[in-house]
């Protein structure tokens, strides 16, 4: 087992795999020891043992891309709606997002081409919801920490850039296009995060419930830089 291993992973890990490819290679992984433990032969834990050092690194280094990769567009941040130009490309977009589980996305569109909400925001909401699927797939027992944290920690870096954002802009109408985007991520990706992880492991995250607690949407007084809860 110990052979098959080191070949698989030199394979899907160290020739630099994207993780959404060494997420399928895994769950086939994890199928075929299922498959095996149905007739009498269980390698599941053993699979878990060998891998448990391979996954635990990839995921830590696309977490870090994800956090790199927000915080450049965060950098770039004009907090503007939208514009995608044609309906075609506003119907991916709604279905992209249905896919990621944000079925109250609509509610952010209109009958013309603009969507009420940042590029940054969404295109953040399409990466996070990315990586915890395929976490999902890579998740053993021992991993369960690791892609918590690695959940909390993106996270954060947009909790943060819009907490930053609100205190600090001055301008009444922008403030509150700001203020519409913290409710996107606090009422309506949060939410599903939580739900998605806790369907994928079978036990709620405590760690992201008091994550989206501490996030809530923020009252914003337009004629102060003060964000008040």
């Amino acid at each position: 087992m110990k052979t098959f291993v080191d070949a698989f992973s030199g394979q899907v890990f160290d020739s630099k795999e994207s993780l959404s490819t060494a997420a399928e290679c895994v769950k086939v992984a994890k199928e075929h020891c299922k498959q095996l433990s149905e007739i009498g032969l269980d390698l599941t834990f053993t699979l878990q043992s060998l891998l448990v050092k391979d996954i635990k690194a990839a995921l830590q280094s696309y977490k870090e891309i994800i956090i790199e990769a927000t915080k450049h567009r965060n950098s770039e941040e004009m907090w503007r709606k939208m514009n995608l130009m044609t309906l075609e490309a506003l119907t991916k977009l709604k279905e992209e997002m249905r896919s990621c589980g944000m079925s109250s996305f609509n509610q952010y569109t209109g009958d013309d081409c603009w969507v009420n909400l940042s590029y940054p925001i969404v295109a953040f909401t399409k990466q996070m919801m990315a990586f915890l699927e395929e976490g999902l797939k890579l998740y053993f027992p021992e991993l369960h920490m690791v892609l918590l944290e690695s959940l909390r920690e993106i996270i954060l870096v947009a909790v943060q850039h819009i907490d930053y954002n609100l205190r600090c802009e001055q301008e009444a109408e922008k403030k509150a296009f700001i203020l519409q985007n913290a409710a996107f991520l606090h009422d309506t990706v949060l939410p599903v995060v939580e739900k998605r992880f806790e369907e994928g492991v079978g036990k709620p995250a405590k760690q992201l419930q008091d994550l989206r607690k501490s996030a809530r949407p923020i009252r914003v007084n337009p004629d102060s830089t003060m964000s008040q809860v």
